[in-house]
């Protein structure tokens, strides 16, 4: 019998939840984690292929450029902060 090739992408996806798991570290793919642990790997890599990846967008264009003065607005600010600090006192 002969196994059908991982699909794009399944490989990096089980390493990267074994390693979560085996490093007992919280966070990872904690959607993985509980299907592998409550129905098994086959039930995990069948859920896998079967997932539609999320639409990669772009980050927008922001709508006007940084300011130039960005030492001066930094001053600014923290001038503002100090003044705040030092009124609460």
């Amino acid at each position: 019998m002969t196994r059908p090739a991982p699909l794009p992408g399944m490989v990096e996806d089980y390493e990267a939840l074994r390693g979560a798991v085996l490093s007992g570290q919280p966070g990872g793919p904690q959607f993985g984690r509980v299907v592998v642990e409550r129905a098994g790997l086959a039930a995990w890599a069948e859920a896998w292929s079967a997932a539609t990846p999320a639409p990669r967008r772009e980050a927008p264009k922001p709508t006007c450029p940084l300011p130039v003065a960005v030492d001066e607005t930094v001053r600014l600010l923290a001038g503002m902060a100090m003044a705040v600090a030092g009124a609460a006192r």
